[in-house]
């Protein structure tokens, strides 16, 4: 059993390390991808009743948001349809290249889009609904 002072200990490295941390365990995700995916199948086939009440579930969510923000839905359609993706992401000094996304400041507004990585695509959507 753990005590309270190691506990903090744990907490304290690993604030002060995250970086390092997360890179590990990027690198093991990377290594050891093919073994989850093959254990993640295994799994859904030997429950697919799970799979079926998930999917259907998400479909009721799905249309749901989709009937509650029109708006929304419009302007991403419109966005996809007639804007190009971006090179990099528009954020700082971040120029990341991966896993970028539209971003919609004003959805009044559908052909005006910043591109941006997922991380800080989600950290603009935060910022924005705090101010809404």
């Amino acid at each position: 059993m753990m005590t309270t002072n190691s506990l903090e200990y744990n907490r304290k490295y690993r604030a002060e390390h995250r970086d390092r941390i997360n890179e590990q365990h990027r690198i093991s995700q990377r290594k050891h991808l093919e073994t989850h995916r093959k254990g993640s199948r295994k799994w859904r086939q030997n429950h697919p009743e799970y799979q079926r009440k998930h999917l259907e579930k998400h479909r009721k969510g799905s249309v749901k948001y989709r009937k509650n923000n029109p708006e929304k839905i419009y302007a991403q359609n419109i966005a996809y349809k007639h804007i190009p993706l971006g090179s990099e992401c528009q954020f700082g000094s971040c120029h990341s290249n991966s896993r970028l996304e539209r971003a919609h400041l004003d959805y009044n507004e559908p052909l005006e889009v910043l591109t941006f990585c997922i991380k800080h695509h989600h950290l603009i959507d935060r910022l924005y609904r705090r101010f809404d």
